[in-house]
């Protein structure tokens, strides 16, 4: 056998095994990421199943609140709004605002 064909023959099967290497680090990564997936997966049906009590809950609470708001409208239709108290603060400028408090507290 001519020295050129052993070369080839040793290059080609060096480049076999390191393609077979590279295969196989990139099959042991994807089998982690399997995994990994997995757990995520079995995770969030672990949540779905334990939030989903959740719903007839809330359908009360919204309930109850609705009452409320009911129960609060009612009152807010009897009784006329108070009078703020105090000079009309619209006409001045955020600094005689802040003077005018601070002459207030003195």
């Amino acid at each position: 056998m001519q020295p050129v064909a052993i070369v080839t023959l040793i290059g080609v099967a060096a480049t076999v095994l390191v393609l077979a290497a590279y295969l196989l680090t990139v099959a042991w990564i994807l089998y982690k990421v399997s995994f990994t997936l997995g757990t995520v997966v079995a995770g969030l049906r672990a949540i779905a199943n334990q939030t989903e009590p959740l719903q007839p809950v809330i359908d009360e609470i919204n309930a109850d609140l609705a009452g409320v708001q009911g129960a609060l409208e009612g009152l807010s239709r009897r009784r006329p709004p108070k009078p703020v108290d105090g000079p009309d603060d619209s006409n001045r400028s955020p600094r005689q605002r802040k003077e005018h408090m601070t002459k207030e507290f003195r």
